[in-house]
């Protein structure tokens, strides 16, 4: 990876994707950027009531103080990054800065501050991967490590084979699992009809074994 792009609301889960840009874009020795998106401020109505210079004004300070916390965060881990402030909408622009950026990654918390309309519309990561066609990575937790394992979830679909590739992208010191879950010939059908426990146990074990002589490693079910 040459460019990170990490999206920011300055919530939680914004600051542990944060972290985890940095430390993929030390890894990569790749360029970060940090973007926060403010809503648009509509001027004449805030001079209308009388509090448009000093709301403005507290703003964009607390905004630049954001900024800079997010840029030592990134500096903790090594890296130099560059900040920006967009305004508009969040999906919207930070889909259109990653595309003028050529990000080869677009990092987002899972969830930011705005739970009810979240919930109504859509997260800001879920809605950005709509117009993002780019890999996007979904940050739920803090970012305490770099990735040791990486798990790979596939359905032998013609997707697959990209999903495997960006997973891999992610770090070449992480363990690669690759896995795919499905059910044995008929085990549905099995299962409804209310067969014996050693019959399904039988089939199972027959699917396995077929699985492993065409190079699967089965793991157990269930």
């Amino acid at each position: 990876m040459k460019r990170i792009l990490v999206g920011t609301d300055f919530s939680r889960p914004a600051t542990g994707a944060v972290v985890r840009a940095a430390m993929l874009a030390a890894e990569h020795g790749a360029r970060l950027e940090v973007v926060h998106v403010a809503a648009r401020l509509d001027r004449a109505l805030l001079r209308r009531l009388g509090v448009g210079g000093a709301l403005g004004a507290a703003a964009a300070e607390r905004i630049e103080e954001q900024l800079a916390r997010a840029r030592a965060l990134a500096l903790a881990q090594g890296v130099t990054a560059a900040v920006k402030l967009l305004r508009g909408s969040a999906p919207t622009m930070l889909a259109r800065e990653a595309a003028r950026s050529s990000a080869d990654l677009v990092v987002l918390g899972g969830r930011g501050e705005h739970t009810l309309r979240d919930a109504l519309v859509g997260t800001t990561a879920e809605r950005v991967a709509e117009r993002w066609t780019g890999d996007t990575l979904i940050v739920r937790g803090a970012a305490r490590a770099p990735y040791g394992a990486i798990l790979a979830c596939v359905a032998l679909a013609p997707a697959s084979g990209a999903v495997v590739m960006s997973a891999a992208a992610l770090s070449a010191r992480a363990r690669l699992h690759v896995l795919h879950a499905c059910e044995a010939p008929f085990e549905g059908t099995l299962l409804a009809h209310h067969v014996d426990g050693a019959t399904l146990a039988t089939a199972v074990h027959r699917a396995d074994r077929d699985a492993a002589t065409r190079g699967f490693s089965p793991v157990p079910r269930y």
